[in-house]
């Protein structure tokens, strides 16, 4: 018994006829109808706007990528000092370059990657700037923001917002 039988659909006659193309054309339409995008990012304007990061211990992490090709990442101690616009702990503003991945020059690591498990680490005490560190971006799905997936074991994928207030929205765990 194959897998079509155990569920009582049979595509077999879909699948052998000259009408296949039709239906995968109408079920591509259907699908981008609902509002899935399967477009990557072509362009860097494509990645513009503001990310964020949650870490379980509370700090956040925003990225603002912009249309002149430099980037600005902040430290907040919580999502209230993002929300309300407070002062970061920390701040690095560098150069970014698209070649179909984002790739962000010189970045601040503000946490122990190598002890960074299910959205968690400890803070280092001054942050370590590296040379650079890319990621995937990927674009808003449904009702999912863009984002842009930097280590993906780790969950660490930082998700586009419009305002700081969605932030609360997020929920990376």
């Amino acid at each position: 018994m194959n897998g079509s039988e155990r569920s009582g659909l049979n595509l077999t006659p879909v699948l052998n006829t000259k009408a296949f193309p039709v239906v995968l054309l109408c079920v591509s339409l259907l699908l981008e109808g609902c509002g899935i995008n399967w477009n990557k990012a072509e362009t860097p304007h494509d990645v513009v706007g503001r990310y964020v990061y949650k870490y379980g211990s509370g700090q956040v992490e925003s990225w603002t990528f912009n249309d002149d090709m430099t980037y600005r990442e902040d430290l907040y101690a919580s999502e209230p000092d993002l929300i309300k616009n407070a002062p970061p702990l920390f701040s690095n503003t560098q150069t970014w370059h698209f070649d179909g991945t984002v790739t962000m020059d010189r970045p601040l690591v503000w946490f122990d990657l190598k002890a960074f498990r299910d959205n968690y680490a400890d803070p280092l005490k001054k942050p370590v700037q590296w040379n650079s560190n890319s990621g995937y971006w990927s674009p808003p799905v449904g009702s999912f923001n863009a984002g842009i997936e930097i280590f993906s074991s780790q969950k660490y994928i930082l998700v586009r917002i419009n305002d700081p207030g969605e932030i609360d929205k997020i929920d990376l765990k």
